[in-house]
């Protein structure tokens, strides 16, 4: 067993208070940050909540300006993976960037709808609306060509060229 015994100094325990009390203050701080960053990246979008139908899901494209084939291309269950691979990272960030983060719902099964897109500016690509339903949420779209030199991009980024996805 060790001892170890100090002569404190009014101005040395002052200064230990004071810096404690930084200490403190930023841990604090950071630590709100972190909470409120997450909960943004993890909250959905109001308007994601309650899409119970196909009608929904199309309104719910319309939302962000898209016409789109009301007869959805594909209706798939799919599994979100456990662990993100690099692609599934970058698929991920363009989630967060709309408000929606994959990783909350690794592990789950959710339903995955894609439209055909009517209005897309680009008409030399055929564009593809893609929605990740849990339940009646909404937790992830996004909007792409299935072109090797095609583009993908969140439902929401708009461009002053034309609507929303128009990389």
């Amino acid at each position: 067993m060790f001892v170890f015994t100090t002569r404190l100094t009014k101005r040395g325990l002052v200064t230990a208070v004071a810096l404690v009390g930084v200490l403190l203050c930023g841990i604090i701080l950071l630590v709100a940050r972190a909470g409120a960053s997450s909960r943004e990246a993890a909250e959905p979008t109001p308007a994601a909540r309650g899409v119970r139908d196909n009608d929904d899901r199309v309104a719910y494209l319309e939302s962000f300006g898209w016409l789109v084939d009301p007869q959805p291309l594909e209706t798939q269950e799919v599994r979100i993976p456990d662990e993100f691979d690099s692609v599934l990272q970058r698929y991920n960030e363009i989630q967060l960037s709309q408000g929606f983060d994959l990783s909350r719902h690794k592990g789950k099964r959710v339903m995955r709808y894609r439209y055909s897109v009517l209005n897309h500016p680009q008409e030399a690509f055929e564009v593809y609306a893609v929605l990740l339903i849990d339940e009646d949420t909404v937790i992830g779209s996004d909007i792409h060509t299935a072109e090797l030199d095609g583009f993908m991009a969140g439902l929401a980024q708009p461009d002053a060229d034309g609507p929303p996805g128009d990389n």
